[in-house]
Protein backbone atom coordinates (compact mmCIF):
# COMPACT_ATOMS: atom_id res chain seq x y z
CA UNK A 1 0.00 0.00 0.00
CA UNK A 2 1.23 3.49 -0.79
CA UNK A 3 1.80 6.12 1.91
CA UNK A 4 -1.21 8.38 2.46
CA UNK A 5 -1.27 11.92 1.11
CA UNK A 6 -0.51 14.51 3.75
CA UNK A 7 -2.41 17.73 3.16
CA UNK A 8 -0.21 20.82 3.21
CA UNK A 9 -1.65 24.31 3.48
CA UNK A 10 0.72 25.47 0.71
CA UNK A 11 -0.91 23.09 -1.75
CA UNK A 12 -4.34 23.49 -3.30
CA UNK A 13 -6.86 20.79 -2.45
CA UNK A 14 -6.92 17.91 -4.84
CA UNK A 15 -8.54 14.54 -5.19
CA UNK A 16 -6.18 11.64 -4.67
CA UNK A 17 -7.10 8.15 -5.73
CA UNK A 18 -5.36 5.34 -3.92
CA UNK A 19 -4.94 1.84 -5.18
CA UNK A 20 -4.66 -1.29 -3.15
CA UNK A 21 -3.88 -4.83 -3.99
CA UNK A 22 -1.74 -6.19 -6.77
CA UNK A 23 -1.86 -4.77 -10.27
CA UNK A 24 -1.52 -6.91 -13.35
CA UNK A 25 1.50 -6.57 -15.63
CA UNK A 26 -0.67 -4.79 -18.21
CA UNK A 27 -1.86 -2.21 -15.64
CA UNK A 28 1.77 -1.47 -14.67
CA UNK A 29 3.04 -1.34 -18.26
CA UNK A 30 4.80 1.92 -18.96
CA UNK A 31 4.28 3.40 -15.48
CA UNK A 32 7.29 5.24 -14.08
CA UNK A 33 9.04 3.21 -11.40
CA UNK A 34 10.26 5.42 -8.58
CA UNK A 35 11.72 5.41 -5.09
CA UNK A 36 10.99 7.84 -2.28
CA UNK A 37 13.84 10.34 -2.14
CA UNK A 38 14.62 10.05 -5.85
CA UNK A 39 15.34 13.41 -7.49
CA UNK A 40 13.68 14.36 -10.78
CA UNK A 41 15.11 16.98 -13.14
CA UNK A 42 17.71 17.97 -10.49
CA UNK A 43 14.94 19.86 -8.66
CA UNK A 44 12.07 17.70 -7.39
CA UNK A 45 12.54 15.14 -4.59
CA UNK A 46 9.86 12.45 -4.55
CA UNK A 47 8.04 12.43 -1.20
CA UNK A 48 5.11 10.12 -1.91
CA UNK A 49 2.57 8.53 -4.20
CA UNK A 50 -0.77 10.25 -4.87
CA UNK A 51 -2.37 8.03 -7.50
CA UNK A 52 -2.38 6.18 -10.80
CA UNK A 53 -4.66 7.12 -13.66
CA UNK A 54 -5.29 5.47 -16.98
CA UNK A 55 -2.36 7.17 -18.63
CA UNK A 56 -0.37 8.68 -15.78
CA UNK A 57 1.06 8.45 -12.28
CA UNK A 58 0.95 11.39 -9.85
CA UNK A 59 3.63 11.86 -7.21
CA UNK A 60 4.05 14.29 -4.34
CA UNK A 61 7.39 16.09 -4.64
CA UNK A 62 9.27 18.86 -2.91
CA UNK A 63 11.25 21.34 -4.99
CA UNK A 64 14.66 22.74 -4.09
CA UNK A 65 12.94 25.71 -2.42
CA UNK A 66 11.10 23.35 -0.03
CA UNK A 67 7.71 23.84 -1.69
CA UNK A 68 5.50 20.76 -2.08
CA UNK A 69 4.06 20.19 -5.54
CA UNK A 70 2.66 17.38 -7.62
CA UNK A 71 4.29 15.83 -10.66
CA UNK A 72 2.21 14.02 -13.24
CA UNK A 73 4.22 11.40 -15.12
CA UNK A 74 2.70 10.07 -18.33
CA UNK A 75 3.01 6.33 -18.99
CA UNK A 76 5.60 5.36 -21.59
CA UNK A 77 2.97 4.22 -24.10
CA UNK A 78 2.76 6.19 -27.37
CA UNK A 79 -0.99 6.87 -27.28
CA UNK A 80 -0.78 8.05 -23.66
CA UNK A 81 2.21 10.30 -24.39
CA UNK A 82 0.21 11.97 -27.18
CA UNK A 83 -2.82 12.35 -24.91
CA UNK A 84 -0.57 13.87 -22.24
CA UNK A 85 0.79 16.43 -24.69
CA UNK A 86 -2.75 17.46 -25.65
CA UNK A 87 -3.73 17.72 -21.97
CA UNK A 88 -0.66 19.92 -21.25
CA UNK A 89 -1.61 22.24 -24.13
CA UNK A 90 -5.17 22.56 -22.82
CA UNK A 91 -4.00 23.30 -19.28
CA UNK A 92 -1.55 25.94 -20.58
CA UNK A 93 -4.40 27.64 -22.46
CA UNK A 94 -6.62 27.56 -19.36
CA UNK A 95 -3.82 29.01 -17.23
CA UNK A 96 -3.22 31.79 -19.79
CA UNK A 97 -6.92 32.67 -19.80
CA UNK A 98 -6.98 32.90 -15.98
CA UNK A 99 -3.62 34.39 -14.88
CA UNK A 100 -4.92 35.16 -11.37
CA UNK A 101 -6.16 31.55 -10.93
CA UNK A 102 -9.65 32.73 -9.99
CA UNK A 103 -11.12 29.48 -11.32
CA UNK A 104 -8.77 27.43 -9.13
CA UNK A 105 -7.67 25.00 -11.82
CA UNK A 106 -4.46 23.01 -12.10
CA UNK A 107 -1.42 25.22 -12.55
CA UNK A 108 0.89 24.00 -15.26
CA UNK A 109 4.55 24.74 -14.61
CA UNK A 110 6.96 22.88 -16.88
CA UNK A 111 7.48 19.79 -18.96
CA UNK A 112 10.63 17.71 -18.75
CA UNK A 113 11.84 14.29 -19.84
Amino acid sequence: MHPPFTNNTNMPRSRAFYSSGTKSHQENEGHFQYTIGQVLNSKYTIKGFLGDGTFDRVLLVEDTDGIQKTVKIIRAVDRYVEAGKIEAEIIQKLNSADPDNESIIVNYSITFN
